[in-house]
């Protein structure tokens, strides 16, 4: 996720990478703690990866994205042209998993078909049995989220989910050289802002999102040695 014009990451001046739930009433408080959320969750993570670039945030924006990439991706633009997990912040609710850049094209039609040769169902078994509220969900205008589905769906591979699956490899394609602002299947956890239990969720957020990661990084790396 990244937009010509907005500011670029700033080294903040927060004193904490502490999240609450009033951070996400004043989206320009919690871009400023942003650098340290990611520096505090990538000290947790356990496997090889690192920081990518956040995104540019403006109030038009909808939302702020905190990418990790793999420790052999090259720094320079890997938000934009490569396949990311990490978390999106948005007034309504919080985002944990895969992502891809608006250049990602290739990297997203390698998502579509391991899902499609089914070489990422061990893992998605895994994660299923986990039972923590792993989903798979579409994006639209990079932050908004619509038809999440439940994991089994990936899983059992009927010819209406193979139809559908091709049918997003084929719209990927025909999208190439047009940026990617929405996607389609993304692996991750949903967080809704509920008013009954939002300020519990956060107050645990940076360990919750850098769990995740380390379940998730299977899939990034799948798709990054394939493609």
């Amino acid at each position: 996720m990244n937009f010509a014009g907005f500011r670029a990451e700033q080294s903040s001046d927060s004193k904490t990478y502490e999240i609450t739930e009033s951070d996400f009433d004043d989206f320009d408080k919690l871009y400023e703690k942003c650098p340290l959320i990611q520096r505090e969750i990538e000290k947790r993570i356990t496997v090889p990866l690192k920081r990518g670039q956040i995104s540019g945030f403006a109030p038009c924006s909808g939302g702020i994205w905190l990418p990790f990439v793999t420790q052999e991706t090259a720094e320079k633009n890997a938000h934009i042209d490569r396949a990311t997990i990490g978390v999106s912040f948005t007034p309504i609710g919080i985002r944990i998993g895969l992502n891809f850049g608006v250049q990602a094209h290739k990297y997203r039609i390698r998502y579509y078909e391991l899902l499609l040769n089914g070489h990422l169902t061990s893992i998605f078994e895994l994660l299923n049995r986990k039972a923590t509220g792993y989903c798979l969900c579409d994006t639209f205008w990079h932050y908004y989220i619509r038809n999440i589905q439940s994991l089994q769906w990936s899983l059992i591979l009927y010819g209406s989910t193979k139809i559908a699956i091709e049918g997003a490899i084929e719209e990927t394609k025909h999208l190439k050289g047009n940026p990617l602002t929405a996607n389609r299947y993304l692996i991750g956890k949903v967080i809704n802002r509920r008013p009954e239990d939002f300020n519990y969720v956060v107050n645990g957020l940076v360990n919750e999102i850098s769990n995740d990661l380390n379940e998730l990084y299977s899939v990034l790396a799948l798709i990054d040695k394939e493609s």
